[in-house]
């Protein structure tokens, strides 16, 4: 991640091509379409969005209908919900094992289980919903992060090529970190440890978040606990 300093004057042009990354406007005065499934990424032609489809895009595009909105805070009902199953000594109702804090992942309806537990479910078609009340099971994490890292990825690159500045991002392009944030936190509660690792990156330099050392800490502590290498070399 850039550590790019502010500057004054008029806010820096953000969209460029997710493939090619050529800028939208210059001399030709070239107009970029988002993709028609997701919306978070834009291309300046069929040809580049068929290349960065064929790349990767393909199992990172989600729908808009199909995300799960989530919170980004430091006090969230989901680590909440997950720290008193633990503490109560309750057990996953899948397995019924034991729940910790280490192993607990919070669905939306708030009922905890086993990250495991949760991860064998998503292999059933028959099974996508929460087995005590029923409720469908938000996209697993795994796929939350691609999308998170996408949409970060995109505003870091534009950052790294002097097109935007961390300190100084515009509108537009701090709603697509703030969504970004808010989807890595999803997954990072579902256990996603790449999510978790993420998250304490982004908090630890303070790249289109305010920086915070302690939930950093917290993050790569959780990530470190899953035996995430990257994250226990950050602790260390």
């Amino acid at each position: 991640m850039a550590d790019e300093k502010g500057k004054k004057g008029s806010a820096p042009n953000t969209k460029a091509c997710s493939n090619c990354l050529t800028p939208e406007g210059g001399e030709f005065s070239l107009k970029l379409s988002a993709c028609v499934r997701c919306g978070t990424v834009v291309y300046c032609s069929k040809e580049c969005q068929r290349a960065h489809w064929k790349a990767g895009h393909k199992q990172r595009c989600i729908a808009k209908a199909d995300r799960i909105p989530a919170s980004y805070g430091t006090n969230n009902s989901c680590d909440k919900a997950a720290s008193v199953a633990a503490a109560t000594g309750e057990e996953c109702s899948i397995c019924l094992g034991s729940l910790a804090n280490a192993s607990a992942t919070t669905l939306q309806c708030t009922h905890v289980f086993h990250f495991e537990c949760v991860a064998e479910l998503r292999k059933f078609g028959v099974k996508q919903a929460c087995p005590l009340c029923r409720t469908p099971l938000a996209p697993g994490p795994e796929k939350l992060n691609d999308e998170a890292s996408l949409r970060y990825m995109i505003i870091d690159r534009m950052v790294t090529r002097g097109l935007a500045s961390w300190s100084t991002l515009p509108p537009e392009a701090q709603s697509e970190v703030d969504a970004a944030i808010s989807i890595w936190q999803a997954a990072a509660e579902q256990g996603s440890a790449m999510a978790q690792h993420n998250l304490g990156c982004v908090l630890q330099e303070g790249c289109g978040a305010p920086q915070s050392e302690a939930e950093a800490v917290r993050w790569f502590r959780k990530a470190a606990e899953q035996g995430f290498s990257k994250s226990q070399f950050k602790l260390g």
